[in-house]
Formats: C-alpha cells, sequence, structure tokens
C-alpha cells in the first residue's frame, strides 16, 4: 500500500445515518497504519444487519484465507440471530462460504445451550418456509 498498490474498494452500506464496514476491516487499518485516511469505498443502501450479512461471506474467494475459527465465527453469529437461525444449514451455508454439514453439526452443538432453535421451520435458499418438525423422527410402519 505504501508503495501504491491498487487494492479493491472496500464494502460500505449506508443507512441514511450511518456507514457501516462489511468488507475491507484489513485495508482500511493498513491505511490508517500508514496515516492515508481516505480509501475507495463501494457503497450500498442498507442497514447494519445488511452490512453484517454481506460480511459473512466476505473473504471467502479473495483477501485474507479464513482460518476455521473465523468460518466458525461468522456462522455462530447467523445461528445466534433470532431471524436467521430460521435459515436452513444450506441457506446459511452458502451465504457463509462453508458446506451445510459445517452448520448443522454446530447448530447441533450449540442448541443445548441456546434456546432460539425451538422453532418448527426454516427458510430455504429459495425462500421458502420450510416443514422440518418430523424431520429425523421415525415413520410409523401402519402408514406404510
Amino acid at each position: 500500500m505504501k508503495l501504491g498498490a491498487k487494492f479493491p474498494p472496500v464494502t460500505v452500506f449506508y443507512d441514511g445515518a450511518e456507514y457501516w464496514l462489511a468488507d475491507g476491516f484489513h485495508r482500511v487499518r493498513a491505511k490508517e497504519s500508514i496515516g492515508q485516511p481516505i480509501i475507495c469505498a463501494e457503497v450500498w443502501l442498507g442497514s447494519r444487519r445488511d452490512a453484517i450479512l454481506f460480511s459473512a461471506g466476505a473473504n471467502t474467494i479473495h483477501g485474507f484465507q479464513r482460518t476455521n475459527e473465523d468460518k466458525r465465527r461468522v456462522v455462530e453469529r447467523l445461528l445466534k440471530d433470532s431471524e436467521w437461525n430460521q435459515w436452513s444449514d444450506n441457506a446459511i451455508a452458502k451465504k457463509c462460504g462453508v458446506s451445510n454439514t459445517f452448520v448443522g453439526k454446530l447448530r447441533h452443538q450449540l442448541s443445548p445451550t441456546f434456546n432460539g432453535w425451538k422453532s418448527k421451520t426454516r427458510r430455504g435458499i429459495d425462500g421458502r418456509v420450510i416443514n422440518t418438525h418430523k424431520i429425523g423422527q421415525k415413520r410409523n410402519s401402519s402408514r406404510m
């Protein structure tokens, strides 16, 4: 950066009052560390939640490679949210750039300590609400 290397713009969401940094935290810190307060930004209209959701998938294909702890932290953030934990494992996995088995494993590990997963529905990638109440239960053999 000091030598003039070009970096992609950071991604920011603007809600009409505040700017919320969604991607480019390391670039902002690097600019600050060399005394350059100005950085190129791509600005989207949206809320803090929009920025958080966008950041869940940041660095999946560029930037610093995410560690397993980074992946875990971002999936946990969605799973602990009252709206996003209603999403299917597949929808969360797609947004976070991880496997749906990783999300499922984390959901299962966290469920005994978090009461937010009592819902019997999940929202799929396509937006449809799916009844998951009977998933994992044995079928009644008299109905076969």
